[in-house]
């Protein structure tokens, strides 16, 4: 059991290590800088505008006192933190393209990797079935952190998601590997994996410096 604990901490380590948000971070950390203007303003001339232009659609709708409970200060904010909580899910973002900022992503892969999704999966059905609920649900309510930030799919507000998934994998694959059989399974997963995170240092060594002296 002991070997089995520190095989899976050995393996959350390097699956973070290894991933893409990880070497891009690093690489640009010293020009990553959060500014007051990068969080979330209430009274921003965006927000406001935004919240008159449409109570105003309301009032041409008739809508009445129904316009102003629906669309209001509140209301507003409920939206835009449900919008920023669920772009943390976003398939395209977690494993296709990641942050729109190129100094957070290298826009040719998401923070983590796609083939770790199977395991992510698995290590979430592991944890329910084992009611292991707390573990879970506190990975599903990190992305909460996303929702002060102005920024769509922004990644420094998303890393204790994103490593949370990748605790998940660890699971995943833990899990897997301790099971008999399933031998050409694992190794068409271990190939993937490898082919994956080759493809990304190809683009990561060769063209993102370009990208990034482009941007």
């Amino acid at each position: 059991m002991k070997i089995r604990k520190r095989n899976f901490w050995i393996l959350f380590l390097w699956l973070n290590l290894i991933s893409p948000w990880f070497w891009v971070l690093s690489r640009n950390h010293r020009t990553i800088k959060l500014e007051k203007s990068d969080f979330y303003q209430l009274q921003s001339p965006q927000f406001i505008s935004q919240i008159n232009t449409f109570q105003g659609e309301a009032r041409q709708k008739g809508w009445g006192k129904w316009g102003k409970l629906t669309v209001n200060k509140a209301t507003w904010l409920f939206r835009d933190a449900l919008t920023q909580y669920l772009e943390s899910f976003d398939f395209h973002y977690l494993f296709i393209e990641g942050d729109l900022d190129l100094k957070k992503s290298t826009r040719s892969t998401g923070p983590i990797y796609l083939s770790l999704l199977p395991f992510i999966v698995y290590g979430f059905y592991l944890n329910f079935k084992k009611n292991h609920y707390f573990v879970s649900l506190g990975i599903l309510a990190s992305p909460v952190l996303g929702i002060f930030l102005e920024q769509h799919y922004e990644t420094l507000s998303r890393l204790p998601f994103i490593i949370g998934l990748a605790f998940m994998a660890a699971v995943g694959i833990v899990s897997l590997s301790c099971k008999k059989g399933y031998r050409s399974l694992k190794v068409t997963f271990i190939a993937i994996f490898i082919l994956e995170f080759l493809r990304f240092a190809h683009y990561y060594f060769l063209h993102y410096p370009i990208l990034l002296q482009v941007k």
